[in-house]
């Protein structure tokens, strides 16, 4: 387990320096208008006791093209009994943007408040996975010419064997208070791709997380603002069904 941690913390070191040096360099390449992040806010509970606070902040030069973009991203999460886990996650990337929408690929490194203690047991196995590790993720956006909306994105965490990930469509159904009113649907899963653990030098198999989610999602959305809500049905791996609700939040610069 020593091995593994110090493994762990490594990878950290290099992904940490990666995203410093490349955020130097696109801070130094591009204007002052186009260094205003993107910043989404995420607010999500359940009836199983799980609830996450989300900020995200991410930078990338303006235009059509291929751009480099960086970021940070971190959350709260708070399950039944009390426990918490406090992630953040700094990460960089590559997007192909059109005027349509856009492809984005990443790599980050998230620290988990809540990780393995190297002495067997791990933390909260939720949403990014119990363990600090490196993460890699893709993100593809499509607007077109505003009438629907189509998103789909992963996250992996290496440490973990962890993935969380999202399809969403959404379309406009009416304007409303100087934006468009868009009505839609999600669809989430996030759990263990990998059912074994290392004890004692030995794979050893181990109960994992895997959640579904199923909902509808209602958005008001402008050039500068999108807001949404959200909820439905979540099934859990061996757990009973139960349901769950988000606010979420995006600005977007001008």
């Amino acid at each position: 387990m020593e091995r593994n941690a110090y493994i762990r913390r490594a990878a950290g070191a290099v992904a940490l320096g990666s995203a410093l040096a490349l955020s130097a360099l696109v801070c130094a390449a591009a204007p002052a208008s186009a260094q205003m992040p993107t910043l989404t806010f995420v607010g999500e509970t359940g009836g199983d006791d799980v609830s996450l606070l989300l900020g995200s902040a991410s930078f990338s030069a303006d235009g059509v093209g291929l751009k480099p973009v960086f970021g940070l991203t971190s959350y709260l999460l708070t399950v039944d009994g009390g426990d918490t886990d406090v992630t953040v996650e700094p990460w960089v990337g590559l997007r192909q943007r059109w005027n349509t929408g856009f492809l984005q690929g990443k790599v980050g490194y998230a620290w988990k408040s809540a990780d393995d203690n190297d002495e067997g047991t791990t933390g909260i196995p939720l949403f990014g996975g119990g363990e600090s590790g490196v993460v890699v993720g893709g993100h593809a956006e499509y607007w077109g010419d505003g009438s629907m909306g189509l998103q789909g994105i992963g996250s992996y965490n290496t440490a973990s064997s962890f993935l969380w990930s999202r399809a969403r469509a959404t379309f406009g159904v009416a304007p409303w208070s100087g934006g468009t009113l868009a009505l839609g649907g999600d669809l989430v899963w996030q759990g263990h791709l990998d059912d074994d653990t290392e004890i004692g030098g030995i794979e050893q198999p181990v109960n994992t997380y895997e959640a579904l989610q199923i909902g509808p999602i209602l958005q008001w959305q402008s050039d500068r603002l999108i807001g949404g809500l959200g909820g439905g049905w979540k099934k859990i791996r061996d757990a009973d069904d139960t349901w769950y609700f988000k606010v979420e939040l995006t600005l977007i610069p001008g």
